[in-house]
């Protein structure tokens, strides 16, 4: 499409846990999940 998709993504740990943050601008065109 031409135009380029700046997504930024952070991974803190809470405990046990892993918390996600995604942010930025982008157009969506898929979805998924990463499993670690």
């Amino acid at each position: 499409m031409g135009r380029p998709s700046n997504i930024e993504v952070a991974v803190t740990q809470t405990g046990k846990k892993l918390v996600p943050r995604v942010s930025g601008a982008a157009v969506k065109v898929f979805e998924g999940v990463i499993r670690i």
